[in-house]
């Protein structure tokens, strides 16, 4: 177990996380990735940094992101203006 820096750093992180008030579930997700808390316009990167989709909160807002015919991997969402970047994995 580690202390000092490195915990002030996952805490300051997870406070961004509730400041910027988007959730993503399930983390790992097969099918639907569920969004909330997103604003305006988002983009979704993989691992490669490749835009893999666009488009506008208001049309994830009750279905969610499929991703069903996704790779597997990590992927980056961008929102709100960019102020809000999470990860997430597609796992097969």
């Amino acid at each position: 177990m580690t202390t000092g820096q490195g915990t002030c750093e996952f805490a300051s992180a997870l406070l961004d996380h509730f400041e910027q008030g988007v959730a993503l579930w399930p983390d790992p997700v097969a099918d639907v990735l569920h969004v909330t808390g997103l604003v305006g316009p988002f983009r979704v990167h993989d691992a490669l940094g490749r835009c893999v989709m666009e488009g506008m909160s208001s049309s994830i807002a009750h279905k969610g992101i499929v991703v069903s015919n996704w790779k597997s991997g990590h992927y980056v969402l961008i929102g709100n203006a960019g102020s809000v970047v999470q990860k997430f994995v597609v796992m097969r």
